[in-house]
């Protein structure tokens, strides 16, 4: 109540939302009310209102809309990303197309044109000019991603679902496999790379939660955690800047190409933390061998079951009695459990992962009978979901 009473003073005096607003919402409740209408629901369409009630309607969409966006802020509004950002007679093309384009993202935030004919940055496409990280997300998203979204049904109609990473909605889109591209096109493996660490970035699948959500502390010093798809090492650094103390080893592994991609000053700062990088294929079997800690972070979701059970089997020839396997990913809720906006966004995370790997999100049960039929020495530990977090910590310890 208090975060209301200090807010809706501030969004009134800048004319954000009318004063009126309650006024209006008043009038569309007593007018659905006194005449025995079903009040606004999901379950049924708006009827044909009064042209006062639809007054009435028309503000209070337009405050609630105003309210909704400035409290998503710029990184939440930029979910409909552009990069047009030149004239017409720079781009060569006809003006009124672009301006159609251009219009539709000031729409949503994106750009803005404070009289006609002159367009400027919004303090979304500001931070996607800015933020490296962010522009190679938005950009991966916009230039494989979408266009992957609409060949789903139809890979689906192709291949039946048959659970293989080359039958893809991405695969038909683009001509090869969504995990076939990091090794030709070493530009778009540092994008993808740069993209990971965008979404590490943000506070729902923050780092601090992999550090926080697992008693590191309780290793012995010295001891060794290797990160499996690792990429460029921010969860192995986050994780020896906080216990450096503890003079942990730790090995990032991930493909050639992207370790090849370290560049020279995080390549310093690795050896100084006790930080190696290491080219692997995860399908094959794991060549550090008696580590403390194996991390699966973020990695799982990726793949179809069958390939998760064969990189897990690739791990357990190297694996030490009571050496942990930590799986952080996202761990779905019952359908409906969710306040709807959140769920949109983690169906469509899962929706993402079927158009590119035929994998998908899981839920608990899921997750503990994927690992246990790879093998039954993972015994199952439990589960921590960091408070904030959208992906969870699961733990097994290996009884081989």
């Amino acid at each position: 109540m208090s975060s209301r009473s200090s807010l809706l003073p501030l969004l009134y005096s800048a004319d954000i939302v009318p004063t009126s607003l309650p006024h209006h919402t008043h009038l569309i409740d007593t007018y659905f009310s006194s005449d025995d209408l079903p009040h606004p629901s999901l379950d049924s369409p708006i009827p044909t209102l009064p042209s006062d009630i639809e007054h009435s309607r028309t503000i209070v969409l337009q405050a609630t809309q105003e309210l909704n966006d400035l409290l998503q802020g710029p990184r939440g509004i930029r979910k409909f990303p552009t990069q047009h950002t030149h004239l017409a007679t720079n781009l060569e093309v006809a003006e009124t197309p672009l301006k159609q384009i251009l219009r539709m993202g000031i729409a949503h935030r994106v750009f803005s044109e404070p009289r006609p004919g002159i367009l400027t940055h919004s303090a979304a496409s500001r931070l996607i000019r800015e933020d490296e990280d962010i522009r190679a997300r938005v950009g991966a998203g916009v230039e494989k991603l979408w266009l992957a979204a609409g060949r789903i049904v139809d890979a689906l109609e192709r291949w039946k679902g048959r659970g293989n990473t080359e039958e893809t909605g991405f695969a038909l889109a683009h001509g090869e496999p969504f995990y076939n591209v990091p090794a030709n096109d070493s530009a778009r493996t540092a994008r993808f790379a740069k993209a990971m660490s965008s979404f590490t970035a943000g506070l729902v699948c923050a780092l601090v939660h992999l550090v926080k959500g697992f008693a590191w502390e309780k290793l012995e010093s010295g001891g060794t955690i290797v990160d499996v798809g690792g990429s460029t090492g921010d969860a192995a650094f986050a994780l020896a800047r906080q216990y450096r103390d503890r003079k942990f080893k730790f090995a990032v592994q991930d493909l050639s190409e992207v370790v090849a991609g370290v560049d020279a000053d995080r390549l310093a700062e690795a050896k100084e933390l006790g930080v190696e990088f290491q080219a692997h294929d995860f399908f094959e079997i794991q060549p550090v061998q008696g580590a403390d800690v194996y991390v699966f972070r973020w990695i799982l979701h990726n793949l179809p079951d069958a390939y998760c059970v064969r990189m897990l089997r690739a791990l357990e020839p190297a694996l030490k009695k009571d050496a942990r396997v930590l799986v952080m990913e996202m761990v779905l809720s019952p359908l409906g459990a969710l306040p709807n906006d959140v769920e949109r966004k983690v169906r469509a995370m899962d929706l993402t992962m079927l158009e590119t790997g035929n994998a998908r999100e899981r839920e608990l049960e899921e997750w503990q009978k994927l690992v246990a039929s790879s093998d039954e020495r993972f015994v199952w530990r439990g589960m921590r979901q960091p408070e904030g977090s959208r992906l969870a910590v699961l733990e097994w310890v290996w009884d081989g």
